[in-house]
């Protein structure tokens, strides 16, 4: 079983590029970072993979996705245990 990543460690991830991310170096930068086929999950959800964890943001607004970039929404992270560092 792959290990499961919480959607906040894309989020900040997200947030170190100042401008929208082409979405293959994203994709690019995710893999070095998370391996190949990593799990995500979310106060919400759990067992998700990239797509799904993306589609999931994406409808909160908390990431902006098109077909070819990423950025960060206009919908600021929720303030929960793992934001805190828990």
């Amino acid at each position: 079983m792959p290990r499961s990543f919480h959607g906040h460690d894309i989020l900040n991830l997200i947030a170190r590029r100042p401008v929208p991310w082409p979405l293959a170096d994203f994709r690019a930068e995710v893999k070095a970072a998370f391996g190949d086929s990593p799990a995500f999950h979310t106060c919400h959800a759990q067992g998700m993979a990239l797509d799904g964890l993306l589609a999931f943001l994406s409808q909160r607004g908390k990431i902006a996705l098109t077909a070819e970039t990423i950025a960060l929404g206009a919908v600021p992270p929720c303030n929960d245990e793992h934001q805190r560092g828990g």
